[in-house]
């Protein structure tokens, strides 16, 4: 895909999300389904959730770690700072700690943190929303920046050639190897229909299991777990040196 279409892809998502941030966010309360995701985080552990939307995450982790929850769209970030005050007693040890929970503004591709700076970092549909390999190979290769040697990278996608999907938004075209003119093969559009007059269509990479293996393995992570369902999920530890 072409440098330049692909930027056009992802500022495009971003301004969807931000049209859509309130109705999204109500679809996205419950957290037990994050649960099995989060068994390896405790106490005292850092987190860096990429594309927080709301910031559901909170709700699934242990008291006393410290959070940082990041995303590229505005509207999200202010929902997930309103949001938050209803996790700040069940993540912090000590009331009224203004560094249990941070929510900043920032890029998958260009994150604003240091090197090796958490122990976790989460990445739970996002990847799919990043246009051409080049681009999703960039994600990755940011996310095993920031994890400490020995932490945990964990990503989820959406697997958009299960059944379940493809019936649900008539996918049919993924059998085939189609896809529109100047996208990837695996490129695809869902829509959002959900408070709005017009469906918006979003982007979505249509990944397959050992695709976005491939993306972590050539990241320089071990895999330690996949899994999949309506969902890719991986889960992979940047080797200590």
């Amino acid at each position: 895909m072409d440098k330049k279409f692909a930027q056009q892809i992802l500022e495009k998502t971003w301004r969807d999300y931000d049209a859509i941030a309130s109705l999204f966010s109500e679809t996205r309360e419950r957290v037990y389904d994050l649960e099995p995701l989060v068994s390896s985080v405790k106490s005292g552990d850092t987190v860096l959730d990429v594309g927080c939307g709301n910031g559901r995450l909170l709700g699934a982790l242990p008291v006393g770690v410290q959070y940082v929850g990041c995303d590229t769209s505005v509207q999200m970030i202010a929902i997930a700072k309103k949001r938050c005050a209803i996790y700040k007693g069940h993540l912090c040890k000590k009331q009224g700690c203004p560094l249990c929970v941070r929510f900043v503004l920032g890029d998958v591709l260009r994150l604003p943190f240091p090197d090796a700076s958490f122990d976790h970092v989460f990445a739970l549909a996002v990847l799919h929303h990043i246009p051409s390999t080049a681009l999703r190979q960039q994600a990755i290769s940011e996310l095993v920046r920031l994890v400490k040697p020995g932490g945990r990278i964990t990503i989820t996608v959406w697997n958009l050639r299960s059944f379940y999907w493809m019936k649900r938004y008539r996918l049919w075209q993924l059998f085939f190897g189609l896809h529109p003119q100047g996208y990837d093969r695996g490129d695809c559009f869902v829509p959002w229909k959900r408070g709005v007059e017009k469906p918006i269509m979003r982007y979505v990479h249509a990944f397959t299991g050992w695709e976005l293996a491939k993306l972590c393995i050539n990241g320089g992570l071990s895999l330690i777990a996949q899994s999949h369902g309506r969902s890719h999920i991986v889960v992979a530890t940047r080797p200590v040196v």
